[in-house]
């Protein structure tokens, strides 16, 4: 297999050490709140896994070797699994009643900023929520990227690491090094996070459910139910900056780096973006129109309020409720199904297709449609008046093609509950792409409705999902694990 196998340990006991730091704050919420009986487990933790991180550091700080693409997909896969299960610890000695599938579920539901849960966030005390908020918004933009922008030290090649996790069709680097094209992207991140939490804090929310909502709203993890309510019984205000920032966060950081160095006409230009809101805008009309005309909702305004909320809540993969969605009518959740399967821009914290995928996707059977007609012609695939290279549009077909390959084998899998065709349907199609919520039994995003198998295939596909699904499928390539004898 000829894996180096030093520098993979290398840069985990980085992800290790720094999930170790990541628990302070919540212990320190543990410790303020007078949460005796959670502080000093996460205070353990948090110290195991930054002595770990530091010792096998410290004896392989001088290796320095460039990663290959397979190490880069194998440290992907095993970062997100190793933060996952050491996540789901103080679930497990903190909360009475719950398995170890249930405590693994809700770890992975947050690293993955996917809204779905086991566990309901207000029955937890403060300082889990703060650390399932805390794994939500390190989980949005990546542990990976993040521990490279903190990190250049780690002394690796940093593309081939964040190739593998980072959503999109390709990976575009903002500048000339991938260290400091992660570290532009989370201080645009940080600045969207402060001024939400600065917006939110000036409505009906206190600082602590603020920021809470805050680190979920930008990393398109949903909400926080702090209440025991839906975000129905929020402010007109606070429903506006909660679904204005989740649009933000599901648009393409390209953009905003554009912005960040002045370029707001290229900025402003972008097609994916443009085609994004404006596929939004269509969908919140006819779910707003079809509300209103149904008599869901006898005020038009509500019934556009309701359905703008919802549309954005699905398109960005946030995942959050507005109603029990079941209940609208079906064109509506036709609408939201096909923004879950679409979800959010490239290079955003959104998951799902994307929608450049969906773009190209189309284009695709447009010039096959006038191929029919005229097989002579020479018809490019075009974006926005530029074509699309061919290794695009072939890595476009393959990725649609596997992404609805491995959703048909999680419902197979997830028939084995024997739930009905719409729960089954929806939930393997909310947890592949990140979303959370979906139909029937899970309209509201609970997934307790299944049995601990149900729970754990639910997170792999998550975990599928979150790693743009070929960090685990290469792993089932003879050519992955011995390259020298396949050609």
């Amino acid at each position: 297999m000829n894996f180096n196998y030093k520098i993979i340990l290398k840069t985990i006991s980085f992800i290790l050490l720094f999930e170790g730091v990541a628990m302070i704050p919540s212990w320190l919420a543990a410790f303020k709140y007078h949460e005796t009986e959670v502080m000093w487990p996460l205070i353990l933790l948090s110290l195991v896994s930054i002595s770990f991180g530091i010792f096998f550091f410290k004896k392989l700080r001088d290796y320095n070797r460039k990663l290959t693409s397979r190490e880069g997909f194998i440290i992907a896969l095993l970062s997100w699994i190793i933060v996952s299960m050491l996540g789901s610890i103080p679930y497990l000695i903190s909360i009475e009643g719950y398995s170890l599938a249930d405590c693994f579920f809700e770890s992975v539901a947050g690293w993955t900023t996917t809204s779905s849960y086991v566990i309901p966030s207000c029955s937890m005390t403060k300082s889990l929520m703060l650390w399932k908020a805390t794994t939500n918004w390190l989980g949005g933009m990546g542990i990976l990227v993040l521990t490279i922008s903190i990190f250049p030290a780690l002394g690796v090649g940093g593309k081939n690491i964040v190739s593998s996790e980072l959503t999109g069709p390709e990976l575009t680097k903002m500048s000339a090094r991938i260290s400091d094209t992660a570290k532009i992207a989370y201080e645009i991140y940080l600045i969207m996070t402060l001024i939400e939490l600065i917006l939110l804090n000036l409505g009906d929310m206190g600082f602590f459910e603020a920021l809470l909502n805050t680190l979920s709203t930008v990393s398109t993890s949903g909400i926080f139910d702090t209440r025991g309510e839906i975000i129905l019984n929020f402010s007109p205000y606070t429903k506006t900056v909660i679904t204005l920032f989740s649009i933000l966060a599901s648009i393409n950081f390209k953009v905003y780096f554009l912005m960040y160095i002045g370029q707001f006409s290229r900025a402003f230009k972008d097609i994916e973006v443009k085609s994004y809101l404006l596929i939004l805008l269509i969908c919140s009309l006819i779910c707003g129109g079809a509300l209103w005309y149904s008599g869901t909702y006898t005020n038009i305004f509500n019934a556009l309020g309701a359905a703008t909320v919802q549309v954005v809540s699905f398109g960005s993969t946030s995942g959050f409720s507005v109603s029990n969605i079941s209940t609208w009518p079906t064109i509506c959740q036709a609408v939201l199904i096909f923004l879950m399967i679409m979800g959010g821009c490239s290079l955003s914290t959104s998951g799902s297709l994307k929608a450049i995928r969906v773009m190209i996707s189309f284009k695709l059977i447009v010039r096959g449609i006038y191929k029919r007609i005229h097989p002579r012609a020479i018809k490019p695939v075009l974006l926005g008046g530029n074509p699309v290279k061919a290794s695009t549009a072939t890595a476009v077909t393959v990725y649609i093609m596997l992404f609805f390959t491995m959703y048909a084998g999680g419902i197979l899998l997830l028939s084995l509950e024997n739930k009905d065709m719409t729960t089954t349907l929806t939930a393997a199609l909310s947890a592949i792409s990140n979303n959370g919520s979906g139909l029937g039994e899970i309209s509201d995003g609970n997934y307790g409705v299944f049995s601990d198998f149900g729970k754990i295939i639910s997170a792999i596909l998550m975990l599928l999902g979150r790693l743009e699904l070929y960090a685990v499928a290469v792993l089932f390539s003879r050519s992955f694990w011995k390259p020298d004898q396949v050609r």
